[in-house]
């Protein structure tokens, strides 16, 4: 199935995500363990050789972001909406093999929050609500029919 994390960012606000997909047997032990490893993130921060892994990742994959002109269009008006300069994409690389470890792990800490979360789960409540609600990690799951989204 899976496990990603990802950060969007706009002017005004940025949205750290993790998304996986277990049975519902391993959801709330799923759950925990993000819930763990995110807050063990924001603690002990990261490493200079996890930045340089990022690195290289992102900057070799930064050109499929602009394969085509429609996607080198759409991160253009993208970085223009969000007040970024002319030359955002063109000095990209640079810029982020310029970042250390310390300057990633101020901005881990000022960004942030394992106490501020939202935690989503899309499953049949009757399924998984009495599990979620052992989980010990905030109130009262919400349930939202799908009816009325």
């Amino acid at each position: 199935y899976g496990a990603y994390s990802y950060l969007t960012a706009d002017r005004h606000l940025g949205t750290f995500m993790m998304r996986f997909y277990p049975s519902v047997a391993d959801t709330v032990p799923a759950i925990a363990l993000c819930d763990e490893l995110f807050t063990a993130l924001v603690r002990d921060g990261v490493t200079e050789e996890e930045v340089a892994g990022a690195q290289r990742y992102l900057t070799h994959s930064h050109v499929f972001a602009l394969e085509t002109a429609e996607k080198e269009l759409r991160e253009r008006l993208g970085g223009r909406l969000q007040g970024r300069p002319d030359d955002w994409l063109e000095t990209y690389t640079e810029r982020l093999g310029a970042l250390t470890a310390d300057q990633v792990n101020a901005a881990i800490q000022a960004h942030l929050q394992p106490d501020h979360v939202l935690v989503t789960v899309v499953a049949t409540a009757d399924d998984i609500q009495g599990d979620l609600e052992t989980w010990g990690r905030g109130g009262r799951p919400e349930v939202v029919d799908h009816r009325q989204v």
